[in-house]
């Protein structure tokens, strides 16, 4: 039975010898050629035209060729004949590759190939390129790497001068059916592809006594019928038909296209009809399987254990290989045949085996079943092409088991060995008339038990220990990586595989593999880690990582998260990894306890610690419950996975300064990113309560104060710059009546509010007044007040800070003012002192200038775009630690909406792609989005005017999306966002 094999040892061996025989092709008189004839339409067939579309679609097409034609016509009576239409057009390079080169497969031992017609239309004209077409016969075996032979033949026919622009339009025939279904008709209609149709005609002609049922599958449409006489005709037809692309990581079973399912047959008891007399056994077997048959009693001590002896040897006595030639790809090789080579296919083999259970007196029957259709196979329509494999139904004990003689390395008792859950199949036994559901566990388990010694102290070596027992599935699978690896190559796999996590791992002693016990295999490796421990110099502390890694490849997130096809998981999967951690001295552990059992897995991890020793212990579990999650469960999914993905790994660290106890954190439970709210309301509160203090300071000190205002020169310029020059506005308010004389209350308002206009002439009258002997002298103080003061709108970050020096053109009128109420005020001397307002008030002004002056010097997220390399050295450590940048990439541009750190949120664009990332309010958790140039197929940009972001979407070639925001501050914007543009176009071109 075709497709029911796998991969097997001497692979390489029948690969070459096919691949040398299908060199030795048949090129000669097209007349001569096997099983190949050049003959007219048949009369039967109804031709329809190819038609071209105005315009054609170019943007659907896929491969630089587009279908025009595809039609199918099929006459069921008698001898079966399927005739096929086709029409396509090369729109360029790429297309004519393709279309230029046709390749027709079919069976030579019941089957022959009609080739009726090649043209090429091009220009209006129709060539004739079938008597001038090179064509060869190959025999190329598409299945020998299932080490399946079945001897089909490929006619490839070339074509010579193909153009773009050129349609190719060719039909033929093929006639005869495979005798083993003994004229049993089954088909099934495809409806859609992986690339666009413009036109599919179906047409069927069927002998009116023979009724005919159908069953559309994804679609609505419906064959229609009419009676021709002593016939039935079906026909279909549509036009424009759209390309369907499978999405990534669905189960081997799912099967998104739309079609439709033809046959004859009522229902499974006539599939099991027709297939049972072909594993009849005989009524006497050979002498050497009885002899066998002996061998294997006289070995076993009970039946359990004798058919585990006889399966045992179907598989690995016995080689894989199916030659499966004509009506050998339904009908088994008697077990005789398949016991004296030594090689047999799934039907062989399962021949075999029932022979063995039936001298043992053991109740078995052969299973049809589909490998990777699986529990499908019951929604559609009775037919022999429902499966692809057969195993073994025995029932042993009054307990039956499912036995697949074609699987290897299964050396566990009847109760444990692994068996595929195939979800449906057709017993072949008498009287049997439906499918029946597979009832089995799949069996698999993987412990790792990992221990670590830090014990010589923070900073130095570790020896690392990994003992990993693999159960089940688990252990089947281990043993044939064994058996094709080799234990050398596999122990330098292992290396390369923890390199990754620890760059300066070596090994200690070779890899120790216990394959003693049958039920479970055992490895053991020993490893030593010079570099265990990671310094921080920003931190002034050594930490350390302890990885989950073997629940690593169970707990990812899908590549395509917006998705209406089921996800496909790892199934069935029962992972435990225990991590014991031997450190140095005492160290501060907060115990945890987590469970996550939710319907799709079962996950766990606890942290403890052992005062006594001085031990860590981590202990993590992961159990899979299903094998795929359909779409409208895939957010809850996603859900359990979000809040089990920070849990994986732990890690500890150590102060340089500390000598005694230092406690181990994880990163969850030290980072304070997402507690900023609770600081600045802590914050605010303070603030509050000391401006309330300032303001009942405030009020006492009215009653001292005088009516002009005295400061120093230290105080005036202090809280000037505290003040961002709002203070210079409260002190010549204060002072009005010195420096204005007596004004109206309006007046004098007006001309401190435009203090910075009228401060040069206000200069130029003092001095005038008081016969200054450089009257011009207050007029160039007063314009470079105003010069300084507006610097902060034409001077570049962070020079224009220099505005907050504008005061001091102010100290000359500063002096005047306290040389004339010296005089006259004594008690004006008080306003010189400093009081808890004004500390407050340059405390707080202090702050905000130095977080301005950070964010200038890109210390703290800026509020514009900034230049790669502005980042500095600790900013660009934290993207390379998680992997937000690589080491051969150059980072150009970059911008963080965080209020504190770079590490709440980023978007930037490298040399190589482009990329964003935040961290989760709640959890904590890094969100990364990013995108190769190569991956991306749309870019779009939108500036919107009346906000302050400029919001950039970009489109993965998989159809996900994630989006960046950029400040315009600056119109800085434009430098990321046509640099981005500018590196996916010359990638673009590139490709092209």
């Amino acid at each position: 039975m075709r497709d029911c094999g796998r991969g097997r040892a001497g692979y390489w061996l029948w690969l070459s010898l096919f691949f040398c025989s299908s060199l030795l092709s048949i090129h000669t008189n097209v007349h001569a050629l096997q099983g190949v004839a050049l003959t007219d339409t048949p009369e039967w067939v109804e031709r329809y035209p190819a038609v071209l579309p105005e315009p054609v679609p170019v943007e659907e097409a896929i491969g630089g060729e587009y279908y025009l034609l595809v039609d199918q016509q099929t006459r069921a009576v008698d001898t079966l004949q399927n005739f096929f239409h086709y029409a396509v057009v090369a729109l360029n390079t790429q297309g004519v590759e393709s279309v230029a080169q046709i390749s027709v497969t079919y069976d030579p031992t019941y089957e022959h190939l009609q080739l009726h017609d090649i043209y090429v239309h091009r220009n209006g004209q129709l060539l004739d390129r079938l008597h001038s077409a090179d064509i060869k016969l190959m025999q190329r075996e598409s299945e020998l790497d299932a080490q399946i032979y079945d001897g089909r033949i490929t006619a490839n026919i070339i074509l010579s001068d193909v153009r773009v622009g050129d349609v190719i339009e060719y039909s033929y025939s093929i006639i005869g059916q495979n005798p083993v279904y003994q004229n049993i008709f089954a088909d099934r209609l495809e409806l859609q592809w992986s690339v666009p149709v413009f036109q599919q005609y179906f047409r069927l002609i069927r002998p009116k006594d023979k009724p005919l049922n159908t069953l559309p599958v994804n679609t609505s449409l419906a064959l229609e019928k009419r009676e021709l006489g002593d016939f039935i005709e079906y026909r279909l037809t549509q036009q424009k038909i759209s390309a369907l692309t499978r999405e990534s990581e669905t189960p081997g079973w799912y099967n998104p296209y739309p079609r439709i399912y033809l046959s004859e047959l009522q229902s499974w008891q006539q599939v099991a009809e027709w297939a049972r007399p072909h594993y009849q056994l005989p009524a006497e077997l050979s002498p050497g399987i009885k002899d066998l048959h002996n061998q294997i009693m006289q070995a076993s001590d009970s039946s359990e254990a004798s058919v585990v002896k006889a399966l045992h040897y179907v598989q690995s006595e016995v080689r894989y290989l199916g030659i499966e030639i004509g009506v050998s790809s339904h009908v088994p090789s008697p077990p005789e045949a398949t016991f004296n080579r030594r090689f047999g296919d799934c039907k062989d083999k399962t021949m075999l085996l029932l022979a063995l259970l039936k001298l043992q007196g053991i109740e078995a029957y052969p299973a049809l079943v589909h490998s990777r259709y699986r529990h499908t196979i019951a929604n559609y329509l009775p037919t022999p092409n429902a499966f692809n494999h057969v195993i073994v139904y025995a029932k042993v004990n009054n307990k039956g088991y499912w036995l697949d003689p074609t699987l290897l390395y299964q050396l566990g008792s009847l109760h444990s060995l692994y068996q595929p859950d195939y979800g449906m199949a057709l017993i072949l036994r008498e009287g049997e008339q439906t499918l029946t559901a597979f009832e089995t566990k799949p069996h698999a388990k993987k412990e790792v038990k990992e221990r670590i010694d830090l014990s010589g102290g923070v900073g130095e070596p570790a020896t690392y220990r990994i003992e990993t027992q693999y159960f089940g599935k688990d252990a089947e699978d281990f043993r044939a990586y064994l058996a094709l690896s080799g234990k050398q190559k596999i122990q330098q796999e292992y290396i390369n595989y923890y390199s990754k996590f620890y760059p300066s791992i070596q090994p200690l002693s070779p890899l120790m593999i216990n394959n003693e016990n049958a039920d479970f295999i055992v490895t053991e490796e020993f490893y030593v880690i010079p570099d265990y421990w990671r310094s921080d110099e920003e931190t002034n502390r050594t930490e350390t990582y302890f990885y989950s890694n073997a629940l690593y490849p169970y707990v990812i997130k899908p590549k395509i998260i917006r998705r209406s096809a089921p996800l496909g998981l790892a199934y069935p999967v029962d992972v435990k990894q225990s991590i014991e951690v031997l450190l140095p001295f005492a160290w501060q552990v907060e115990t945890d306890e987590y469970n996550n059992d939710n319907r799709f897995f079962l996950y766990s991890d606890r942290v403890s610690y052992d005062n006594a020793s001085n031990t860590l212990l981590l202990d993590y579990q992961y159990k899979s419950k299903v094998s795929f999650i359909p779409p409208d469960n895939l957010s809850e999914y996603l859900d359990f996975i979000k809040q089990i993905d920070k849990r994986l790994d732990y890690y500890i660290y150590h102060q340089y300064e500390q000598e005694g106890i230092t406690p181990a954190i994880t990163v969850d439970q030290q980072s304070w990113s997402g507690k900023w709210h609770l600081i600045i309301i802590a914050a605010l509160t303070l603030v509050f309560a000391a401006f309330t203090y300032a303001g009942i300071e405030y009020s006492y000190d009215r009653k001292l104060r005088s009516h002009l205002y005295v400061v120093s020169f230290i105080k005036f310029m202090t809280l000037t710059v505290c003040t961002f020059n709002l203070y210079c506005l409260y002190w010549y308010w204060a002072n009005r009546r010195i420096l204005m004389g007596d004004k109206g209350y309006a007046r004098a308002l007006l001309m401190v509010l435009l203090l910075p206009v009228t401060l040069p002439f206000l200069y130029y009258s003092a001095f005038c007044a008081r016969h200054h002997k450089y009257p011009f002298y207050g007029l160039m103080l007063g314009t470079g007040f105003f010069v300084l003061l507006t610097s902060f709108w034409w001077l570049p970050a962070p020079w224009n800070m220099t505005a907050l020096l504008a005061g001091v053109c102010l100290l000359p009128l500063v002096k005047q003012v306290n040389s004339y109420v010296r005089f006259f005020e004594s008690n004006a001397r008080n306003d010189h002192e400093w009081r808890a307002r004004h500390v407050l008030l340059t405390v707080v002004s202090c702050f905000a200038i130095i977080y301005q002056l950070a964010t200038y010097l890109s210390f703290m997220p800026s509020s514009e775009v900034i230049a790669g390399d502005q980042l500095w050295k600790k900013d660009l450590k934290f993207m390379h630690r998680n992997g937000l940048l690589r080491s051969d990439e150059k980072l150009l541009y970059f911008y963080s909406d965080g209020l504190f750190s770079f590490q709440e949120d980023g978007n930037a664009v490298t040399n190589q792609r482009v990329l964003s990332y935040w961290r989760d309010d709640l959890t904590q958790q890094l969100n990364v989005e990013t995108a190769g140039f190569n991956d991306i197929i749309n870019i779009d940009v939108d500036r919107q005017l009346l906000k302050d972001n400029t919001i950039i979407t970009v489109t993965r070639t998989d159809g996900s999306q994630f989006i960046l925001f950029v400040s315009q501050k600056g119109r800085k914007d434009q430098f990321f966002t046509q640099k981005l543009l500018t590196l996916w176009e010359g990638e673009r071109q590139t490709s092209l």
